[in-house]
């Protein structure tokens, strides 16, 4: 499912705020993408530097098992193993990418 436009609007007009990102999630989980909705949750939590710093949350990998279980499906055309592309996610979206 394409995340609608609006919302990505939001999240680059405010790229520190994280409502709009949960406002997102939101959205993700009432139309049955429960793993995104989750992987931004979880990501905008971690990133937090109260939270981080505080070591309140341990997530034990949860990240990188949504991410590596469907991020393929969330990158949708642009996701190819074959040409090396590294991925970089903030807060639950990508925000870098290095292509050899």
């Amino acid at each position: 499912m394409t995340i609608p436009q609006g919302f990505l609007d939001a999240i680059l007009a405010a790229p520190e705020d994280d409502t709009p990102r949960l406002i997102c999630a939101d959205w993700l989980e009432e139309h049955d993408q429960e793993a995104r909705a989750e992987f931004i949750r979880v990501q905008c939590a971690d990133h937090s530097s109260q939270l981080r710093y505080n070591g309140l949350i341990k997530w034990g990998g949860r990240p990188e098992y949504l991410l590596r279980a469907n991020g393929h499906n969330w990158l949708g055309r642009w996701y190819t193993k074959a040409t090396g592309r590294d991925w970089y996610w903030c807060r639950g979206f990508v925000d870098g990418v290095v292509c050899t």
